[in-house]
């Protein structure tokens, strides 16, 4: 196989792979006794529980790359569905803070036990000597994204927002 084709290969792989982590994440927290989530919401939910399930809003914005405005639209409708809370700071009430419900929780809880399965699926069988070299590999890839980020950005004077 050339060069040409491994290209060709790689690209079908990490397109179909981003594909199939969206939509099988999103199946994976799906069920009859919580409310639908929308990826963003997710990942919201995500940011909330990694904090230990209690952080300001101002920080999820900024960890997540989002508005603040585009977090409160999305904490509304999370806070409607039962997965969040939201306290102000009784001396500052500009600050917000979110934590998650019992639903929260739960909804956390599939999304973190998913990537456990996907990363041990993703592990398994694979020689110990083989993983340094595939990490660095992952490393450039995501190295890639960051900057491709950065540059769309700053390209939209959305840089620091």
């Amino acid at each position: 196989m050339g060069e040409r084709d491994y290209k060709s290969v790689v690209n079908d792989i990490l397109t179909g792979m981003f594909n199939d982590i969206l939509r099988v994440e999103h199946k994976a927290i799906e069920s009859a006794d919580l409310m639908p989530l929308s990826m963003s919401e997710l990942h919201i939910i995500e940011a909330v529980g990694d904090d230990n399930g209690n952080c300001i809003m101002s920080d999820i914005a900024r960890r997540l790359r989002i508005t603040l405005p585009t977090l409160t639209a999305a904490a509304d409708r999370l806070e409607e569905k039962g997965y969040v809370v939201r306290h102000r700071n009784s001396s500052d009430r500009r600050r917000v803070s979110v934590s998650l419900t019992d639903d929260g929780r739960l909804a956390y809880g599939r999304h973190a036990k998913f990537h456990e399965k996907m990363v041990e699926a993703f592990l398994k069988g694979m020689e110990s000597a083989k993983i340094p070299e595939l990490l660095d590999s992952m490393a450039k890839l995501r190295d890639f994204f960051k900057e491709q980020i950065v540059i769309l950005e700053s390209e939209r004077g959305l840089l620091g927002h």
